[in-house]
């Protein structure tokens, strides 16, 4: 059994189910909760290279359907990595009708062993075999509840968010994608940059700025701009970093440091980290952020 079905394996018999913190073995998303698409209509991946959270996988795969020319993928949970495995298989495996079958809640074969057969034959064995465990263990409503994060987003509102997802976008996505290679990299974002050994034109930091508070215990916005800083080396010229993800921010009331206006911008200052709106991802709200940095020669 593979080092991580074992850990698995472990917390489940003891916890009876993965943990809902951000962490190593904590459960994942199905889909993105993030505008993704506007990020890449508005800075162009075309023949680029990119560095994005792995999370659910959308990262990786608006970033192919976008044009990318190499996509590496880092998270702090090596069950991300299954994730975005498993998404890359189904595009390649599956019609569109049948994707939208197997991960949305709302289709009876959501997740469904039948449909997970015919993505495994496009599978890594390391991922086909993670999947498998689950799969001989539970049904597939419990492992729904024990693997994923209890969301359940609409088609309209996923289709929103990615690019890849409506039809034709889809098929395209999927003529090309099998013969893409995605690197990933497992550790703490704090580290990351010791593990890059290329530049990049893209990099995307996803919504960790909702965690500086737990991620630095002592100045945390600080702290996150050093960590920024040194990420930003490894920033292609003219490349561009989502910095961070800022939800419905023209009403919200968030105790979080980053969403303090006063507070970020003494750390982040507006003419270096200008915010791009787009539509949000929450269905009350008009308008999320996205706190952007390009790497601009001097003057």
């Amino acid at each position: 059994m593979d080092y991580h079905v074992k850990e698995v394996d472990r917390i489940l018999n003891i916890y009876g189910s993965l943990s809902n913190f951000f962490g190593a073995y904590s459960k994942v998303y199905r889909f993105t909760t993030e505008n993704i698409r506007q990020f890449f209509e508005h800075f162009s991946a075309l023949d680029k290279d990119v560095l994005c959270v792995c999370g659910s996988g959308d990262q990786m795969l608006n970033a192919f359907y976008y044009g990318a020319k190499s996509v590496t993928l880092f998270d702090i949970n090596p069950l991300s990595f299954y994730q975005a495995n498993l998404k890359k298989a189904a595009v390649c495996a599956l019609t569109y009708e049948e994707f939208l079958a197997f991960f949305f809640s709302q289709y009876e074969s959501v997740m469904s062993f039948e449909l997970f057969q015919r993505i495994s034959e496009k599978l890594d064995s390391e991922t086909k075999s993670f999947f498998h465990y689950l799969y001989s263990r539970y049904s597939k409503d419990i492992l729904i509840q024990k693997l994923y994060f209890d969301f359940q987003p609409t088609i309209l509102k996923m289709q929103e968010m990615n690019g890849y997802l409506e039809k034709t976008a889809y098929e395209r996505l999927q003529n090309s994608l099998e013969a893409k290679e995605v690197r990933f990299l497992l550790g703490d974002v704090k580290h990351l940059a010791k593990q890059l050994k290329q530049s990049y034109d893209l990099i995307l930091l996803s919504n960790i700025s909702d965690c500086i508070e737990e991620m630095f215990l002592e100045h945390p916005l600080e702290s996150f701009r050093e960590l920024i800083d040194d990420l930003a080396s490894f920033l292609k010229m003219n490349g561009v970093m989502e910095v961070g993800y800022l939800y419905d921010y023209l009403c919200i009331k968030s105790p979080k440091l980053f969403y303090q206006k006063e507070s970020r911008e003494r750390v982040f200052p507006a003419e270096k980290f200008p915010l791009l709106s787009v539509p949000s991802y929450y269905f009350y709200s008009n308008q999320d952020a996205i706190v952007t940095l390009k790497r601009e020669r001097r003057r």
